[in-house]
């Protein structure tokens, strides 16, 4: 699965922000619903296209969402994932749980992306286990900052187990990172050590210093004492500071 760089920009940039140009063309926000859904049904090329879909989205009435929602189904390779990228800001699209399931479950890397930023949003339902296979099966080809939305996760054994796997699987140390810092913030009272336990030994100083951050947390004074002598500048500072 190879991302595509110029879909990154979209999903994580563009859409975080309410653009006023895309490609060189002003987003038409002037116009009424009626007369962007007539721009866009008759555009003939994605640029007209994409910034109808854009000033559409911001639109809060009804009438915009289902303008927009029979493209998540068009045949058009470029006007499906654009859509699917801008139609998740509206209050409407709270009825797409079962679209952005299916985006999970496909191999097209611009509705997987998308699919992951919108559920870090908290705003949407995934069950547990769809997120899991998904990050099982493909862990090692996506950014380190999609892995964010695994805080979503429900605070069961079953997927801090997941998570402890997820962990020792990886060879990638960016995700491990990712994964570690995710971690440390479900942490609880009951499953810290075993999680202390994890990181404790890591060569990695950024894993390293999530088991610091536990051990401080939690009031671990062996793990303290050894993470005080670590080799890392960093975490010595944090140790010591925690003292």
């Amino acid at each position: 699965m190879k991302q595509d760089k110029s879909l990154n920009i979209i999903v994580q940039g563009e859409f975080k922000m309410k653009p006023e140009m895309i490609n060189g063309i002003i987003v038409p926000y002037n116009l009424s619903t009626k007369q962007l859904i007539d721009r866009l049904h008759a555009a003939a090329d994605m640029s007209c296209f994409s910034v109808c879909c854009t000033a559409l989205s911001y639109k809060d009435d009804e009438e915009a969402y289902e303008a927009l929602f029979p493209y998540l189904s068009d045949n058009d390779y470029h006007k499906r994932p654009y859509v699917f990228g801008v139609i998740f800001r509206m209050p409407y699209a709270i009825k797409l749980n079962d679209e952005l399931q299916e985006a999970l479950l496909t191999d097209d890397i611009h509705f997987i992306l998308r699919a992951l930023e919108t559920y870090s949003s908290g705003k949407f339902c995934i069950h547990d286990e769809i997120i899991r296979a998904f990050f099982l099966k493909n862990h090692e080809q996506i950014d380190a900052c999609y892995y964010a939305c695994l805080q979503q996760l429900s605070p069961t054994q079953e997927n801090l187990e997941f998570f402890k796997l997820l962990f020792n699987v990886s060879n990638n140390i960016s995700h491990r990172i990712a994964l570690a810092e995710v971690i440390t913030e479900r942490a609880t009272q009951k499953t810290f050590y075993e999680l202390l336990d994890l990181f404790l030994d890591d060569s990695a100083e950024k894993i390293r210093y999530q088991a610091a951050k536990l051990a401080i947390r939690f009031c671990d004074t062996d793990a303290l004492k050894k993470l005080s002598n670590d080799t890392d500048g960093h975490i010595r500072k944090l140790i010591n500071k925690s003292l």
